[in-house]
């Protein structure tokens, strides 16, 4: 007997899911604040350059998911930096099999479409989705269908008008997964675009992760269905300038299995999997240097060449250093996530038996303007305990560079901790490496005398290092983890000091 997933009519975004991405949207929104601040200084060339690169990339790679052709990595990097030209392709020393191209050139002008209307504020409506099924899939003809008998057969795309016959799939596994019925499809794709027109105040990764599930559940076409739906997320993104996201064959797996459980009723998994392609692109177009004009003449090429030469390694460290800053306010965003939630349950514990407690969070980043506990001006703050807990994790901190810290602070009784994470540069900045270390600061009330005891307390004798090529989102859990045993230790002496033990 084959298990049926039955189709169900959409429903609304559940607000939980960015509850529950509360630290993926808070590293997303740190990048997404360098890459405006990056972007608002290019020139409107440059600018121009970045975006069409990203966008050629989205057009190549989503078709590959749907095993439309299959085009290898070098031949496609080629392809997003010049153009999808046959120059290009021969400059590769690629080939594409005939009709790709026009394809190509069809995905792309279909995602122009879409930032185009997002440049012009207009709502989403069920005219362009049709609009923009017809123009992604112009170079299509024919599709691969199946009959009620489970026969394949070629049949003739219809493009812009919704299915007339169930397009329901067969997953791996044998189960049927169940797509809206065809005389459902007009009424899901108006109620579709009511609910995300009513969407002002849900953050756009997630907005954009909940109209491609949900477009995807109705399934409105009998072909093209993936390649629209992943369009359509470059409306909530461009509104609220995001650069396009692009999901990649490296991400087919995970993106199949994210969709399965957003069909299950759990978006959490694909708006989890949105946040990281969406730093992914940040951090594309913010560490790809923009290509100089093509030399045209043997003087030219010999000009462009000297003038590599000379900038080679110092573009190269500036880069190094560029990439190493997006990853540190990346973690950084999350380790104040994290303190915040940190603070809110040690209240509620202590709420649990009786008592109360005073906690409060703090954190700054080298563009904050100078504020600390002790009103310290930047170049002072916890200086010592950093250098003594780089000492303690065997390397040296670069205090004359800049540093990123987040504080979580507990009284009770008159005494009160600091919980100190600080992230700055080992060794020098052109290493590329950064590393966390953490502390606590204890103040003890003296009952015979005025004023209070200090102590140090060394939470960790390892540092949580990361380094400028790494993905640090997908080390959230470790750090949170290990950020929960320094936080242990803390508490402990804590304990221990304010109880006179």
């Amino acid at each position: 007997m084959t298990f049926i997933d039955k189709w169900q009519p959409i429903q609304p975004v559940d607000a939980q899911v960015e509850v529950r991405l509360r630290s993926d949207l808070a590293a997303v929104d740190a990048l997404q604040n360098l890459w405006v601040d990056f972007t608002s200084s290019l020139a409107l060339t440059d600018r121009n350059t970045l975006r069409r690169r990203t966008l050629r990339k989205h057009a190549i790679e989503t078709g590959i998911l749907e095993r439309l052709y299959d085009i290898e990595w070098g031949l496609t990097e080629t392809l997003v930096a010049e153009g999808l030209t046959m120059e290009a392709v021969a400059r590769a020393g690629g080939e594409l099999p005939p009709g790709v191209l026009p394809m190509l050139e069809a995905q792309l002008k279909g995602l122009e479409l879409v930032t185009e209307y997002v440049r012009e504020d207009l709502p989403l409506t069920t005219s362009f989705v049709k609009e923009l099924h017809a123009l992604i899939t112009r170079a299509q003809t024919h599709y691969d269908a199946t009959d009620t008998q489970g026969r394949q057969f070629r049949a003739e795309l219809a493009h812009g008008t919704y299915k007339a016959w169930p397009n329901n799939v067969r997953r791996s596994d044998g189960s049927m997964l169940e797509f809206a019925p065809p005389e459902q499809v007009a009424g899901e794709i108006e109620r579709l675009v009511e609910f995300y027109n009513g969407m002002d105040r849900i953050h756009p990764v997630i907005s954009a992760a909940w109209l491609h599930h949900r477009f995807v559940q109705i399934h409105p076409f009998q072909d093209g269905n993936g390649r629209v739906a992943r369009a359509l997320t470059l409306i909530s993104l461009e509104r609220e300038k995001y650069p396009p996201m692009v999901v990649d064959r490296d991400s087919r797996d995970r993106y199949l299995q994210a969709l399965d459980e957003a069909n299950a009723g759990n978006l959490v998994s694909l708006g989890k999997l949105f946040t990281k392609l969406v730093m992914r692109s940040i951090r594309r177009e913010l560490e790809e240097p923009i290509p100089e004009p093509q030399a045209q003449t043997a003087r030219e090429v010999a000009r462009a060449f000297a003038r590599s030469l000379e900038r080679r390694e110092k573009e190269e460290t500036e880069r190094r250093e560029l990439a190493v800053q997006i990853r540190a306010d990346q973690i950084h965003s999350q380790l104040s996530v994290w303190f915040d939630n940190t603070s809110s349950d040690l209240r509620e514990d202590f709420a649990e038996a009786g008592r109360r407690v005073q906690t409060w969070t703090d954190a700054a980043n080298p563009d904050d303007p100078a504020r600390s506990p002790n009103a310290s001006p930047p170049s002072t703050w916890w200086h010592h305990q950093i250098v003594r807990t780089a000492k303690r994790a065997e390397h040296f901190a670069v205090m004359s560079a800049d540093r990123w810290w987040a504080l979580l602070g507990v009284a009770v009784n008159g005494h009160r901790l600091r919980f100190v994470a600080s992230i700055h540069h080992v060794g020098s900045v052109r290493t590329g490496i950064m590393a966390i270390t953490t502390f606590g600061d204890i103040e003890v009330a003296d009952q015979e005398y005025p004023g209070h005891e200090r102590a140090f307390i060394a939470t960790s004798p390892d540092a949580f290092t990361f380094s400028h090529d790494e993905e640090v989102e997908d080390r959230t859990l470790e750090l949170y983890e290990w950020l929960d045993q320094s936080l242990a230790v803390a508490l402990q002496r804590f304990m221990h000091r304010t109880l006179g033990r």
